[in-house]
């Protein structure tokens, strides 16, 4: 559990922001006003990567992480898949927002541009 909690960590960094936790931080428009902060990070991920399955597989594993860092029921052993999936989203998760910061602006603004190309996955996880 701690390499996967290692590597939602890591995603968490990459394309978690203050304003996620304050509304009075964001800029306007705000395209996931309605969506907290979970998923407006992984509404991130799925823009930086450009791949909509990226946003519910990090749900998927952020409710895995949220199982045992709370203690809820249904915690079950990780899997091997899992641990590979944690890690392959937080290394192509770290090398966009890279590329992302080639583009020389500000990290909130950079945050704050991309959208996810599919909204409502995120509305229907």
């Amino acid at each position: 559990m701690d390499e996967v909690l290692a590597h939602l960590t890591v995603i968490d960094a990459a394309f978690g922001t203050e304003s996620d936790h304050n509304r009075t931080l964001r800029n306007k428009p705000d395209y996931h006003k309605s969506q907290g902060a979970t998923r407006r990070v992984a509404a991130r991920l799925c823009a930086a990567l450009q791949n909509p399955k990226t946003a519910k597989d990090y749900l998927d594993l952020f409710d895995l992480r949220s199982k045992f860092i709370h203690g809820r029921t249904g915690l079950r052993p990780i899997s091997t898949d899992e641990r590979i999936q944690a890690r392959s989203l937080a290394r192509r998760a770290a090398n966009s927002l890279l590329n992302l910061a080639n583009q020389k602006l500000p990290r909130e603004t950079l945050l704050t541009e991309p959208r996810c190309t599919t909204p409502q996955l995120l509305v229907s996880i």
